[in-house]
């Protein structure tokens, strides 16, 4: 049996001998700049990401979650990469009940989402709706964290991106997408008007409270979007 092999038996209900482990994989994925050896090693991980994406302990689902999209990430053969296109719905199902536990692994699964959409835009294709919808309603509900919320904004960004003519036919994008963005950008925190008020530089504006981040966001979204496309979408709301 090799070291890999073992590694899941070893773990056994130590929460941070799992951690360990997962970190090593990533470790070892991210450095292995090997495609051939990733794929030799393939049935070996696939057997510790599945002991950990469903784990009891969200904290390791979420560890898991972040090694299964570096070992992705870190592959550059499409077609292998678009064999683990049945893990999307578990990635997505790991990340819903990540945030509704905690906040600080909720912005964690919600970042290795976003690697994976920027690291491999087709390979997220197939989900690019569930994907939005996630991200969405998480923006849209202004009880959760700053932190979630815009990690889930930066997602949406990465969306448009990496498919923006998918972006531009989602009816769910203009119809609630575009909403949810014009409520964040109405949460104007009054604390900071001082900041707006003095004559600053891009560069020194805070993007670490909803609004500012929403306006942010918008703008690289109209980059990327088209203001054709989204003038008319964002007219009802603001008239």
């Amino acid at each position: 049996m090799s070291f890999i092999d073992s590694l899941p038996s070893i773990a056994e209900n130590d929460k941070k001998i799992k951690e360990l482990i997962l970190y090593f994989v990533e470790i070892i994925c991210e450095y292995s700049f090997d495609d051939e050896l990733l794929i030799n090693y393939t049935p070996n991980l696939q057997v510790i990401f599945n002991k950990y994406l469903t784990d009891t302990d969200i904290s390791i689902k979420v560890c898991a979650l972040r090694s299964v999209t570096i070992f992705l990430a870190s592959a550059s053969d499409e077609k292998f990469v678009m064999k683990f296109g049945n893990t999307i719905p578990t990635l997505i199902s790991i990340a819903i009940e990540a945030i509704k536990a905690d906040e600080d692994a909720g912005k964690d699964a919600l970042t290795s989402l976003g690697d994976l959409i920027e690291a491999h835009a087709k390979f997220v294709k197939p989900a690019i709706n569930d994907l939005l919808n996630l991200f969405t309603e998480i923006i849209g509900i202004s009880t959760f964290s700053e932190t979630c919320r815009i990690a889930a904004l930066n997602n949406i960004h990465l969306l448009t991106i990496s498919s923006p003519s998918l972006i531009r036919k989602d009816d769910l994008f203009k119809t609630k997408t575009i909403p949810a963005l014009m409520s964040m950008l109405s949460e104007v925190d009054m604390s900071n008007i001082e900041e707006w008020n003095k004559d600053i530089t891009e560069n020194t504006l805070s993007k670490n409270d909803p609004s500012s981040a929403a306006e942010d966001i918008l703008s690289k979204i109209t980059q990327e979007l088209g203001v054709k496309f989204l003038l008319p979408n964002f007219i009802p709301h603001i008239t």
